[in-house]
């Protein structure tokens, strides 16, 4: 059937114009969104992208302050600052982390395993996404940084002044080291600014006077390129230095002073004792402050850690002895204070005193045979002084001793310190919970029993001698400066305490231990100085007894850990008092042969490089923070 041929069947032009409308309708509203979504980010949001774009474009690079210099009392660089570079990468800016640590595996000596590790693992700046590959790079390293700076995005370098010990280990528990700050000192008042991986006094000096030495950030605002490149310098606030820490220590006379603690153990206390400036505090065995300004090893750690001779310990300052003879002192002031003896009262030494059923020997087997108080002291008389004891009473002995600064902390600026112990009856009761015995009060009126003092309490101990009565305040800071030179802080001599003991009483003491120097019965005769007097006390603290006390063996008979402490203790020159010195050397032997005469040759370097020194040095307006 034929189909028949009509007009072409085309659609209603209706059907476009729907269609058009619908299209323009989805276009409109896609506009709308569109134009919302441009409202939103350039007029709701635009100051916050805007700082987003300038972040990525602009970056903050903190300025670090010079640290301040730790100097002598005569101005003498102690502390000071170096040049440093040290290498960062910033990690925004790192593409291919692999590539990256080939390239700065050849700059920086280490392997690209290392390399990624570090990147990994390493520590990021509080600031910024910056890590920390190597600090106090060498100079062929940092020239070799400098040429390919430009080729290596993200590759940062960086100038930061490191500490420098200038006379390493000179001196190192006083002036202290520097560490990696913490968690826990984050926290605290006085490190508000300071961030993770800032490094902060950590003892000694560096410690005490943190807050003067640290000085204030600065920072500059730079323009980067996409690869992290400074470009262009905007804005600078310049750091300010920290100020500058002069101490009481005389560079001279504490170098002497080590000289003469090498190959031992100990510590020597050397201060002015009218004014109580410290003019030199050495323990021994020391170590060196350089090895960790840039982070100690875990090696080298190990090595100070497990030291049997604790080379960190302040033995000065930490270190707890029985004081042996050298409490002799308290004991005598005590007697005559307290009327129980007078300077010719004669009590009877025969070698041993028997007290119950338990005989107490004297360090002469044979005796000293009938004494006085001069000679007691003297020669050292163990015998007269626990007669002496019996009559006295433990609790008076103690209250006596108190009055010297003992069993207490000395006030000096530089932590920690120990205060050692002064025992009385009640102590031990509520310590031990047993009563105290007639027979303890002869040991500790020599000095053994519980009795623990340091050689800084001993200098002090000393110096109030010395003085004619008043108990210093040890002082280690004379004055603070600004990098300019302005006074910032200045320091007056501090008096603690002063002791009830009657002046006449202490100036026959004095006398007496003039004649310990000088007679040649006495037992510091060893620390007799040419053209210097010197009044002085010897103490050897038993650390074992031998079952049979008449048994004498010779010092280096005795194995190390059982030998005894040496102690002296002396002042010069005797009619107007410029130095005090505290000895001590652990398990040296007899404190007449060891301890005397390592005083001497400080005295005498003291003598020949100052003579008998000029006290006009003291300030002005003084700022006692450091004095409680």
């Amino acid at each position: 059937m034929n189909r028949s041929i009509g007009p072409l069947d085309l659609p209603d032009v209706t059907d476009f114009e729907g269609r058009f409308k619908n299209l323009a309708v989805v276009a409109f509203i896609l506009v709308i969104i569109l134009v919302l979504r441009l409202f939103y980010l350039q007029i709701l949001e635009g100051e916050t992208y805007y700082d987003l774009s300038i972040h990525n474009r602009i970056r903050l690079r903190y300025l670090m302050p010079l640290r301040g210099l730790i100097l002598d009392r005569h101005g003498r660089i102690l502390v000071s600052n170096r040049p440093s570079f040290s290498v960062y990468v910033d990690m925004d800016y790192v593409r291919d982390q692999v590539k990256l640590a080939n390239e700065l595996a050849e700059i920086l000596g280490f392997t690209q395993e290392e390399i990624m590790a570090q990147m990994k693992l390493g520590k990021r700046e509080a600031y910024s996404n910056r890590i920390l590959l190597k600090s106090d790079v060498s100079w062929a390293e940092l020239s070799l940084a400098e040429t390919r700076r430009y080729e290596i995005p993200g590759l940062v370098i960086q100038a930061e002044p490191k500490r420098d010990y200038v006379y390493p280990g000179l001196a190192s528990h006083v002036l202290g080291y520097l560490g990696e700050i913490n968690k826990d000192e984050l926290d605290q008042d006085g490190f508000s600014g300071t961030f993770v991986g800032e490094y902060i006094g950590k003892s000694g000096i560096e410690k005490a006077a943190e807050t003067y030495l640290r000085g204030r950030k600065g920072g500059r605002h730079i323009e980067v390129d996409a690869a992290g490149r400074e470009t262009t310098a905007l804005t600078q606030v310049d750091a300010l230095p920290g100020d500058n820490v002069y101490l009481s220590l005389d560079m001279d006379r504490h170098r002497a002073i080590e000289e003469q603690l090498q190959d031992k153990v100990g510590a020597v206390v050397a201060m002015d004792p009218v004014t109580g400036e410290v003019l030199g505090m050495a323990s021994s065995p020391g170590f060196d402050q350089n090895i960790f300004v840039q982070g100690i090893s875990t090696e080298t750690w190990k090595a100070i850690r497990d030291n049997r001779f604790n080379p960190l310990q302040n033995r000065a300052m930490q270190g707890q002895y029985s004081p042996g003879s050298i409490y002799k002192i308290v004991t005598a002031l005590a007697a005559l204070s307290e009327g129980v003896i007078t300077p010719n009262t004669l009590l009877d030494c025969h070698g041993s005193y028997k007290l119950g059923n338990r005989e107490y020997h004297c360090w002469k087997t044979w005796g000293h045979g009938r004494v006085d108080l001069k000679r007691a002291i003297t020669e050292s008389c163990d015998i007269f002084f626990y007669q002496v004891g019996q009559r006295l009473g433990v609790d008076v002995i103690a209250r006596y001793a108190k009055e010297f600064g003992l069993s207490e902390k000395t006030g000096i600026v530089i932590e920690p310190e120990r205060e050692g112990l002064i025992p009385t009856s009640g102590w031990k009761l509520k310590r031990f919970g047993i009563p105290w015995q007639k027979g303890e009060t002869l040991s500790a009126a020599i000095g053994q029993s519980f009795n623990l003092v340091t050689p800084l309490q001993s200098a002090i101990l000393i110096s109030t001698v010395a003085n004619g009565g008043s108990v210093p305040v040890p002082a280690l800071i004379r004055r603070i400066e600004t990098a300019q030179g302005r006074l910032v802080s200045s320091f007056e001599p501090a008096i603690r305490k002063v002791t009830s003991v009657n002046a006449a009483h202490m100036d026959l003491l004095r006398k007496i231990l003039e004649q310990v120097v000088s007679d040649p019965s006495g037992t510091g005769k060893k620390a007799s100085v040419e053209n210097l007097s010197v009044a002085g006390k010897t103490g050897t603290v038993q650390i074992v007894a031998l079952k049979d006390p008449k048994r004498r063996m010779k010092t280096e008979d005795v194995p190390y850990e059982f030998r005894d402490h040496a102690w002296f203790v002396c002042f010069a020159p005797v009619e107007n008092p410029r130095i005090a010195l505290s000895v001590l050397v652990e398990h040296g032997g007899h404190a007449g042969a060891v301890a005397a005469p390592i005083a001497k040759h400080i005295l005498e370097t003291w003598l020949r490089i100052y003579g008998p020194e000029d006290r006009q040095e003291h300030f002005a307006g003084a700022d006692t923070r450091f004095i409680e």
